[in-house]
């Protein structure tokens, strides 16, 4: 099963906007370690229903997820909200695709 990580459009566009491009800052505000994203392709995907995808509170064990930030209940360590859903059948032609970097 394919995972990714998913957070509220209001959050995810304040923390795009405030990071002003730079990579790090973001990092920051998704409690990512440091370099997460070096040499990385960025992409933020907008899907408009997440529930039809089995959207839920991550539970730690994802690929990805961080051993230093990960705090248990959904909420990164600066208060975001942060979810996950399963990928695999999203319909291509439903989602809005920007690249980040």
């Amino acid at each position: 099963m394919k995972l990714t990580f998913f957070s509220d459009t209001h959050n995810r566009h304040r923390k795009i906007k405030f990071s002003s491009g730079d990579l790090s800052v973001l990092e920051r505000g998704l409690a990512l370690e440091s370099g997460f994203f070096r040499n990385e392709k960025l992409l933020r995907i907008d899907i408009p229903n997440p529930k039809q995808y089995n959207l839920r509170i991550p539970s730690g064990n994802e690929a990805g997820a961080s051993s230093i930030f990960w705090i248990p209940g959904g909420k990164l360590p600066n208060g975001m909200s942060e979810g996950i859903i399963d990928v695999q059948n999203i319909d291509l032609d439903n989602i809005v695709i920007q690249s980040l970097n």
